[in-house]
């Protein structure tokens, strides 16, 4: 088995990348926090408020059945896409007999997990909106400035959140490839699994 030589700049960017997506977490959640925080607003102001929230949440689980339905297709086929492309002869090698399960287990699971991580996004930021929107409107009653001042962090924690979680997945599958075998560029895999 071909171990390669893991340069210290590698191991640097792949820490850079995991302290990054924490720090973004973290500011992420600073923000929601500061946002809510703020007041409500009136009796009134949170009735409707309630009935937004109640409606938003209802399109977030119709979205969520139907797209579950090609997320579980898409996962099937991930998982048997390890019979078109074949594993790289370095997973072959390092993981014997077992490559094809593995890999084929691998593939589906960082599909399942990014389709997961999207999900949860997509309610986050949803709901911070809609939190963030009536403590807009609660305060515009007392100035444009403290509604501008409440406006604009209510989307940045779910960025945030995306890319934090993007970069710690990209972060982990990059630190455990660098730890055992070194990958082919990905114009030499693609070439290589066509001409098989």
């Amino acid at each position: 088995m071909s171990h390669m030589d893991v340069l210290p700049f590698e191991w640097a960017m792949v820490l850079a990348v995991l302290g990054t997506s924490v720090l973004a977490l973290v500011y992420a959640a600073l923000l929601a926090r500061q946002i809510l925080a703020y007041d409500k607003g009136t009796e009134a102001m949170q009735a409707i408020w309630r009935d937004i929230k109640a409606g938003a949440n209802a399109y977030l689980t119709t979205q969520l059945k139907t797209i579950a339905i090609m997320i579980v297709a898409l996962t099937v086929l991930m998982f048997l896409s390890v019979f078109v492309v074949r594993p790289t002869p370095e997973a072959q090698e390092m993981f014997g007999e077992n490559a094809r399960t593995i890999v084929a287990f691998a593939r589906a699971g960082a599909f399942l997990m990014g389709s997961s991580f999207s999900a949860i996004v997509g309610y986050i930021g949803m709901n911070m909106a809609v939190e963030g929107n009536v403590r807009v409107a609660a305060a515009s009653r007392v100035s444009y400035r403290e509604a501008l001042k409440i406006a604009y962090p209510p989307t940045a924690p779910a960025p945030s959140r995306a890319c934090s979680r993007m970069a710690s997945g990209c972060s982990a599958a990059l630190s455990s490839s660098l730890s055992s075998v070194r990958p082919r560029p990905m114009c030499c895999s693609v070439s290589a699994s066509a001409a098989r």
